[in-house]
């Protein structure tokens, strides 16, 4: 399995030919007057490039958002479906196949200012680094 991209959103709306549309994408850092803050909807796009091989089987996708005390605040699991025969064989040798998916993470809540990660795995394993995320006071204007 190679990750071809994870990124995180305010809205990801997934569409019928297979791609996804992003708002609000760019940022790590949810500022709050006060803490513990809820936040109402984060959206993270996953795009993963399998071989045929991986494709002859499930695979169990985790999006955990942790704090920096190890703390779970959220835990999203996907499953990746194996590919009929059929399917497999309409796949070009050597050609990896992708598959996006769109998590949502909804009214969460941060218990303190501080740094938090989303940790991504792939069948137990961490599929990356983990995508830091922030929460701090709203700047004073």
């Amino acid at each position: 399995m190679e990750l071809d991209h994870m990124v995180l959103a305010d809205v990801i709306t997934p569409r019928a030919d297979g791609k996804m549309d992003l708002e609000g994408v760019g940022w790590d850092t949810v500022f709050a007057d006060s803490v513990p803050a809820s936040h109402p909807r984060m959206d993270v796009a996953i795009r993963f490039l399998l071989s045929q091989q991986e494709v002859e089987s499930a695979h169990t996708v985790r999006l955990a958002l942790v704090g920096e005390d190890g703390e779970e605040l959220a835990k999203l699991d996907a499953e990746v479906g194996a590919f009929t025969p059929e399917k497999r064989a309409q796949i070009q040798p050597g050609r990896k196949v992708g598959i996006g998916m769109t998590l949502k993470i909804a009214n969460v809540v941060f218990p303190r200012y501080g740094r938090y990660h989303l940790v991504l795995t792939w069948d137990g394993t961490e599929a990356r680094q983990p995508l830091r995320l922030f929460v701090a006071p709203i700047p004073a204007q």
